[in-house]
């Protein structure tokens, strides 16, 4: 049979052969193409982005962002070796999985846990490496692992640390540093609640509290006006969620009162994840078996299980072995004396998770270790007051300025509980800030409470009442009209509310020169606020470059209309000859051009319906006869200054009050005063 491929038919037999040979290539050509270095690690990046951009745990809302607190997200910024610290909850799980989601370049990420590094079969590390870049989503992980180990390296991302046995992390430790030994090139981040020697010569980086401007954050993104209230009227509870976890369990889980220990957090998390399950008794005994080192359970119907067997949770480990050793205090006593820091959390959790008289145990840590004991006082249930008192005796005849920064925070803890034992405590630090001690002015702010911050800026201890965040800002307030106000301004502007503060004290002469020159430091100020800190400080104001910007919008719009209406004029003639295709074509570019200036203006204020207006008549003026040209001229010409004098007025602002939240310094208490004019 012979088929002309000049007919129709043949044309049509021909598109069919061209696409059942292609939908036959296609698949391998894709794979062809994913085997290449370049296409793998797009994909690669491709795969992290969606596995790690979403929240770890489904059923709590995203955590909040803390890059700058926690460290650089690029792996290009990384040090060599790093040790993020903190205690359960404070994120550092959370910064690995944005270095995996935001990665963009330099030495690949690959995220390996601890546990299974050190759990059977055994395997290498490159082995443990190419199974986990595969996991990920690395469409070709074994050469990629090998010509990357042997090459520019890779960015190592270690967790779990405190997961592991107390009698395999000296076998782990070791093999972390003969993989730092053999490869040099790598990058290694581990994630650990302690600041144990993990790796030599390596930076460690210790997770700080969040801030009253980051939990405001986070409680705006989530939109629930509702749960800043409840945590303003009790200091207790305000410092726990200081934690990025426990802010995460009280936003999910928001129901009154607001918990004042961890115990309580992870009682109510328990609660509402159990109550899914068809038998909640028998699913909690199978997951307290497992905290204590027993099998997980077949069905994770709660939704408390991470994919490695561990728990998904940070710090339901501890809260569940706590439970299971309510009526074993001798064996929880000898696990901490087994492995102190794997079970400090533990001890913490079982003084608020048990009923019964926790006194007994808090004088056995007590001998181990005095600071644990005098931070399980807060979280005791039950507790018998001579107790509280041997131990808080022992810190109250030990306070000193070189006093361990962990027992003031300890002590502050204590002080803002409302039961007798915070009490006495409370009234011991106010003697003793009045009577000039720094170290227990540090634990009065570490508490929270307005009495702690009235009686500070009555003392005039500006730079501790700062750090005291929020709380600080009505007690500065109502020194401010006292003799040599002007360090009370600098204190103000260590504030998370520094900003708005100081925009309400442009209105006093006595203090507007040095609110400005706090103001001058903060970036992207609202214009009016701009304009009243150069008033203040006398100096001119610089137009904005977006504004700028902004002003030469419409007279390029304007100019470029005018050179398109010359050129058709000039060719005008070729279209009257019947050079369709000519004509066809300037018809398409004096659209397109007129189409992208206004496309391009149209998010700007005042100056887009111009633009939009300007389109039809300039696309159309070389076409409809010189005497519609010569007029479309002259009207564009007085548009064309009617735009410009418009797009040059101050672009509206935003709504008076609404100023950032953005302390002029980095950190609160850190605050350079200015030279006062």
């Amino acid at each position: 049979m012979h088929i002309d491929l000049g007919t129709p038919t043949g044309y049509l037999l021909a598109a069919l052969a061209a696409v059942v040979v292609w939908e036959a290539v296609k698949p391998h050509l894709h794979k062809a193409k994913s085997l290449t270095p370049s296409r793998a690690l797009t994909t690669y990046r491709a795969a992290l982005h969606r596995a790690y951009a979403r929240p770890a745990i489904a059923y709590l809302p995203p955590p909040i962002t803390r890059d700058p607190a926690v460290g650089p997200l690029d792996v290009r910024a990384l040090d060599q070796h790093t040790v993020i610290t903190g205690p359960p909850g404070a994120g550092k799980t959370t910064h690995l999985r944005r270095i995996l989601a935001t990665w963009t370049g330099g030495p690949a990420p690959v995220l390996l846990d601890l546990g299974a590094l050190a759990g059977p079969p055994e395997r290498t590390w490159r082995e443990h490496i190419t199974a986990r870049l595969g996991a990920d989503g690395h469409p070709n992980p074994g050469p990629f692992a090998r010509r990357a180990l042997a090459g520019r390296g890779l960015t190592v991302l270690l967790d779990g640390y405190d997961d592991l046995p107390a009698e395999l992390r000296p076998r782990v430790v070791q093999s972390i540093r003969a993989f730092a030994t053999r490869y040099p090139r790598c990058k290694l981040v581990v994630a650990s609640r302690s600041d144990a020697p993990i790796l030599d010569g390596a930076t460690t980086t210790a997770v700080p509290p969040l801030t009253d401007a980051e939990i405001r954050r986070f409680c705006a993104g989530i939109k629930d006006p509702d749960l800043l209230k409840p945590l303003r009227d009790n200091p207790r509870a305000l410092r726990l969620v200081r934690t990025p976890l426990l802010l995460s369990l009280y936003a999910a889980y928001p129901e009154a009162p607001a918990p004042t220990s961890r115990a309580a957090f992870y009682t109510r998390v328990l609660k509402a994840r159990l109550d899914e399950c068809p038998d909640p008794g028998a699913t909690l005994d199978v997951l307290i078996g497992h905290a204590l080192g027993g099998p997980a359970p077949d069905d994770d119907a709660a939704g408390l299980l991470a994919p490695g067997g561990g728990f998904a949770v940070p710090g339901l480990r501890d809260h569940l072995a706590a439970l299971g050793l309510r009526a074993d205090r001798d064996g929880l006593v000898e696990r901490y004396k087994a492995d102190p820091d794997g079970t400090r959390d533990t001890v913490l959790s079982w003084c608020g998770a048990v009923g019964t008289q926790a006194g007994p145990l808090i004088e056995d840590v007590f001998a181990l270790d005095p600071v644990l004991a005098l931070e399980c006082l807060p979280e005791a249930r039950t507790l018998d007051i001579a107790v509280a008192d041997r131990i808080t005796d022992h810190f109250r005849a030990t306070l000193a300025p070189d006093t361990d920064p962990r027992v003031l925070r300890a002590l502050g803890g204590l002080a803002a509980d409302p039961r007798p034992r915070g009490q006495v405590v409370l009234a011991f630090l106010i003697t003793a800030a009045q009577g000039g001690n720094p170290a227990a002015c540090h634990a009065l702010a570490a508490s929270g409470l307005p009495r702690a911050a009235k009686l500070l800026a009555d003392r005039r201890h500006l730079t501790t009442l700062a750090t005291m965040g929020d709380a600080a800002v009505p007690a500065l307030l109502g020194v401010l009209d006292r003799p040599d106000p002007l360090p009370v301004v600098d204190a103000l502007a260590a504030t998370p509310s520094a900003v708005p503060v100081l925009v309400g004290l442009l209105d006093r002469d006595d203090l507007a020169q040095r609110a400005a020159e706090h103001l001058a430091a903060v970036p992207d100020l609202p214009p009016e606020v701009a304009e009243r800190v150069a008033r203040v400080l006398g100096t001119p104001e610089v137009e904005p470059a977006a504004r700028r910007r902004r002003a030469r919008w419409p007279l390029r719009a304007l100019v470029t209309a005018m050179a398109l209406v010359t050129a058709g004029e000039a060719v005008g003639g070729a279209l009257l000859v019947g050079a369709d295709w000519l004509g066809l074509l300037l018809v398409l570019l004096v659209v397109l051009a007129s189409v992208v200036e206004a496309v391009a203006m149209a998010g700007r204020p005042r100056t887009g319906p111009l633009a939009a207006f300007l389109v039809p008549v300039v696309a159309a003026a070389p076409y409809a006869g010189p005497w519609v040209s010569a007029g479309t001229a002259l009207v564009l010409v007085a548009l064309a200054a009617v735009a410009i004098r418009t797009s040059r007025r101050r672009a509206p602002g935003p709504p008076p009050g609404a100023v950032p939240e953005r302390a002029p310094q980095a950190r609160a208490g850190q605050a350079k005063a200015p030279t006062a004019r």
